[in-house]
């Protein structure tokens, strides 16, 4: 299960670092300014979390193919 949703996860995280990337080079505007509030408060800390879970489930397989190995 867990190779399936790492599987499936690489294609979604490449795309979305690929947009943020050819937003940024792009010359977009990206950063949003320090007094934020509403609907793009709630955006950027979804933006925020996704990014710090994206990173956590990168290393869910490494575990997994470890713990297959304990007594």
């Amino acid at each position: 299960l867990i190779h399936r949703l790492q599987a499936v996860l690489t294609v979604v995280l490449f795309v979305t670092f690929v947009v943020f990337t050819v937003k940024l080079v792009g010359g977009h505007e990206i950063v949003v300014p320090a007094a934020v509030s509403g609907a793009d408060l709630a955006g950027a800390f979804v933006l925020e979390v996704t990014i710090a879970f994206s990173l956590a489930i990168s290393w869910a397989t490494y575990a997994a193919d470890f713990s297959r190995y304990l007594p």
